[in-house]
């Protein structure tokens, strides 16, 4: 029920290119009290500001619902958050393949490069960890 509203809800909207639940609804962990994870890709031609559509997500899918609804715009999301999304999350909308794809492409490689310095970053300190103690 959760997913076909989520579904419905977006499966025509012209702005969002695609749409991905992530979290523990996701990964079937989930509570009653577990608020909904969205991952929203949307179109480059989009004109409204993300904090607009942010807020329409949160009420509007939030009375649908009857959950807290917590909206991440991956167009503008950092390398770590993306990688969760695409990693463990569930694409339920696919508007525009073709965007999806292309931006999918582009994040991996992102991605890959920050998952080296992420390496490096936690290598050192655990090294500098274990030298204080």
């Amino acid at each position: 029920m959760l997913e076909q509203a989520i579904i419905d809800y977006f499966k025509s909207d012209p702005e969002v290119a695609a749409v991905y639940l992530f979290g523990s609804h996701a990964t079937g962990k989930n509570r009653p009290i577990s608020d909904v994870d969205l991952g929203i890709l949307l179109m480059l031609e989009c004109k409204t500001s993300d904090h607009e559509l942010k807020a329409k997500y949160i009420i509007q899918l939030g009375r649908i619902l009857r959950k807290d609804i917590h909206p991440v715009i991956m167009n503008h999301s950092n390398e770590v958050l993306l990688k969760q999304i695409m990693d463990k999350g569930k694409c339920l909308v696919l508007n525009d393949a073709e965007f999806h794809h292309q931006f999918k492409a582009i994040s991996i490689t992102k991605i890959i490069d920050c998952n080296f310095y992420l390496k490096q970053f936690h290598s050192a300190l655990k090294k500098k960890v274990m030298k204080d103690e």
